[in-house]
């Protein structure tokens, strides 16, 4: 039987987890908004699966965040394995990527100094403590709404010393990314055996491009033709400096960013040296007003280097705000939903009542003893024959709301990948050849619910306080809030997802009512 990462339903149970809905779907994993079982209202986390069994990426972010103490990276909070799939789950952040906040909001010169300051510090923790991120971009920064907080995401292609080597042909990351060094290694212009340049150094040249990109809205060379383009970044030169695209830009930070982006790595700063630049240049802008990063223009005809459009980044702004309100109550119902299906199963059910039981029963002839006795050996064969069918068929079924059993295998690693790893960079990479799922992360796994009750299945009476449902002559479990695409084993019936409720007979494949 195979299981789909991609496709896990509202309510899915992985491990010490329930998945709320997926937030998204990237090459190499798909990250879930989920909560503790047990502690929903502590909030939710992200929760990031990988789409191929033992990708030895998670493993390399499990690391890293494990050795990473840092407000501006989020913190780890558990990790293993769902049946053969490592997921890893971290703090939730609310927020859009950097660049997308921003277009939304067209921060101050000041507030953009004291983000990248911060990103910096960030990044400045993970080389101290031996370790490089290898895909420092904007994209994997994203910037919490709630607070401003910028937070450095995306370690799977992280490194350490004496990491495993993780790749085969060539560095991971992105390449407009890519400092000298670890350009020419990607282009294969170094001898075998040469480093592929992905340290600290090449993560300080991702940051100036970062930063470039962020206070101009263009990365660097982009004007030039591809191939020219590289020609120019093969031979060391620099970029226009930042505030001759965009006058809004200090010439003190745009000197900055020219020296992250320098040729030799010896002659770049370190993410430390970075950081404290940066906090000295934001004390300085406290002194004086503040300055927007870019110019409010409300005709396109008048757009050019360092101007926006007011109407349009407004709109994306009311937008954004729109869909973090959603999300929020979305969270708040799941939460609520799951509080009260919890409450409901901790209450026993009603006992049954047994039958009469009559005085002449211990005056039953002999021949209807032995009637019952032949009866009884007839209904235990076939107890018998439904368990031996059901040990012969695959295990780990999903469960009544979709509770998946935790798979407690060990984490990998060393396995190698193919290039590209970032979670936003679907168009760099294709899907693992690994993963079961199609490009839609469809299961195609539904059945439709059958005319008659199945071999084996409960009868009516059915019990609503249980979670069972009457149709079609049987009983069914019903996954609340659960849509199709239906799990395995799963039965689609109106727009919804069933399970069958067996007969006494047959060994229990879910949680009962009032198990944790």
């Amino acid at each position: 039987m195979s299981v789909h990462p991609a496709g896990l339903g509202d309510g899915t149970r992985v491990g010490d987890w329930r998945v709320l809905w997926r937030h998204e779907l990237g090459a190499f994993g798909v990250v879930y908004l989920a909560v503790r079982v047990g502690q929903e209202a502590a909030g939710p986390y992200a929760l990031k699966l990988a789409r191929g069994r033992g990708d030895a990426r998670f493993a390399r972010e499990v690391e890293l965040l494990g050795r990473v103490q840092h407000p501006n990276v989020p913190a780890l909070r558990g990790h293993s394995q769902w049946y053969g799939f490592p997921y890893v789950v971290m703090d939730w952040v609310e927020g859009p990527a950097l660049y997308r906040w921003a277009r939304l909001c067209n921060p101050s010169v000041l507030e953009v100094t004291r983000l990248l300051a911060k990103v910096a510090s960030a990044l400045a923790a993970v080389h101290a403590v031996g370790g490089a991120h290898r895909d420092m971009k904007g994209d994997n920064v994203l910037v919490r709404m709630k607070d401003g907080e910028p937070m450095l995401t995306d370690f799977g292609a992280g490194a350490w010393e004496g990491a495993a080597p993780l790749t085969v042909n060539g560095p991971p990351g992105t390449p407009l990314y890519y400092s000298p060094e670890r350009l020419r290694s990607h282009l294969n212009l170094l001898p075998p055996g040469s480093p592929s340049g992905a340290g600290a150094a090449d993560d300080v040249y991702g940051l100036g491009v970062t930063a470039f990109r962020l206070l101009t809205d263009s990365y660097p060379f982009l004007e030039l033709e591809e191939e020219q383009r590289t020609q120019e970044r093969l031979g060391g030169r620099l970029p226009l400096a930042p505030q001759e695209v965009n006058p809004g830009v200090p010439a003190e930070l745009g000197a900055l960013v020219l020296r992250m982006l320098a040729a030799r790595p010896e002659e770049r700063p370190s993410a430390d040296e970075v950081a404290q630049a940066l906090e000295a240049m934001a004390r300085g802008l406290e002194r004086v007003a503040e300055k927007l990063l870019f110019t409010w223009e409300t005709d396109d005809s008048n757009l050019g280097p360092g101007k926006r459009l007011h109407s349009r980044v407004e709109y994306e702004r009311m937008l954004a705000q729109a869909r973090i309100a959603e999300g929020q109550a979305r969270v708040a119902a799941e939460i609520a939903r799951i509080q009260a299906r919890r409450a409901e199963q901790a209450q026993p059910p009603p006992p049954e009542q047994p039958a009469p039981v009559r005085e002449r029963r211990r005056t039953m002839p002999r021949r209807r003893v032995a009637l019952a006795v032949s009866v009884l050996g007839v209904l235990g064969a076939v107890v018998l024959g439904q368990a031996l069918r059901f040990e012969r068929e695959p295990s780990a079924p999903p469960a009544p709301e979709n509770e998946v059993a935790q798979a407690d295998a060990p984490e990998t690693g060393g396995a190698p990948d193919a290039g590209t790893v970032g979670m936003g960079d679907a168009a760099l990479a294709s899907a693992s050849p690994a993963s079961p799922v199609d490009a839609a992360g469809q299961t195609g796994m539904a059945q439709r619910l059958p005319k008659d009750p199945l071999d084996g299945q409960k009868r009516p009476p059915c019990y609503p306080r249980w979670g069972e449902v009457q149709l079609n002559g049987g009983c069914w479990f019903s996954n609340v809030g659960m849509k199709p695409p239906c799990g395995p084993r799963e039965y689609e019936w109106e727009g919804r997802c069933y399970l069958p409720v067996w007969a006494a007979d047959r060994p229990p494949t879910s949680d009962q009512p009032g198990a944790p």
